[in-house]
């Protein structure tokens, strides 16, 4: 007599379905991974480009395939809101050519040949060895290039030395090109900052922690504080909508 063949069990079934779902999510994954596409799964978008085959490519054409990237990136970083938190510090300090608002401007310098105008009159300050200039809600032209900084614009409170200016209004307040030993920005936004080539320590969020090392850096759409000393030529915190990191072996960004 022939036995007729039991019947399949439901475990089974589910059991198969599940081992080729994972097995189609992985290839997906590594998909994106190898194609130096971005992935979220917790909000904060990062995604890398390996240099497998940098290489092997003209450097002309690894140069222009990175500013590409940069330009879509920024792109997407234009049309979304998200923010970051941000510390940076870094060997190198931007250019930065902008009108910009900020809370407060600490300024130290000995450069007393440079002509420091407020309200149209020449500030004096020839008999000092060294000046700590404090500038608050400042709004107008900010030029930064390198340990030299221009302004033009105007603020509410100026202080020399600790000794305030009185005026009972807002001043105007104008120089170009002072040599400065350390400068401290409080509450500045910008729409971008570029930093060269460098090395430093890039900390996102509490969850990235990366070392710099010959890398440049594109922030976008910073509200936070930066500073230059001696010691740290360069540092920025805050928030960002956007980072993008651009070494020889990677290209890092986030949003």
């Amino acid at each position: 007599m022939m036995r007729s063949a039991a019947p399949h069990s439901p475990h089974h079934h589910l059991r198969f379905y599940v081992v080729v779902a994972t097995l189609i999510i992985g290839s997906f994954v590594f998909f994106l991974l190898m194609n130096g596409e971005k992935f979220s799964f917790t909000g904060t978008t990062i995604g890398d480009l390996t240099g497998s085959n940098v290489e092997d490519q003209p450097e002309g054409k690894v140069t222009v395939e990175k500013a590409a990237l940069n330009k879509v990136f920024k792109d997407e970083v234009e049309k979304n809101n998200n923010e970051v938190n941000l510390a940076l510090t870094f060997s190198n300090s931007p250019d930065v050519s902008k009108f910009a608002e900020l809370n407060s401007l600490v300024l130290t310098f000995d450069d007393l040949t440079t002509n420091i105008k407020i309200n149209d009159d020449q500030l004096e300050v020839n008999n000092l060895q060294q000046v700590q200039l404090v500038i608050k809600d400042f709004k107008g032209d900010f030029d930064l290039t390198g340990k030299s900084l221009s302004l033009e614009g105007s603020s509410t409170r100026i202080e020399v030395n600790g000794v305030a200016l009185q005026s009972g209004k807002e001043m105007k307040i104008a120089f170009e090109n002072l040599d400065f030993k350390s400068l401290a920005v409080e509450g500045i936004t910008l729409t971008d900052v570029s930093l060269p080539e460098g090395d430093g320590q890039l900390s996102v969020g509490e969850r990235l922690e990366y070392s710099l090392q010959g890398d440049a850096l594109e922030v976008y759409y910073i509200d936070g504080d930066m500073s230059m000393t001696e010691e740290t030529p360069f540092s920025l915190t805050g928030l960002a909508r956007g980072i993008f990191v651009n070494g020889d072996s990677l290209t890092l960004h986030i949003q």
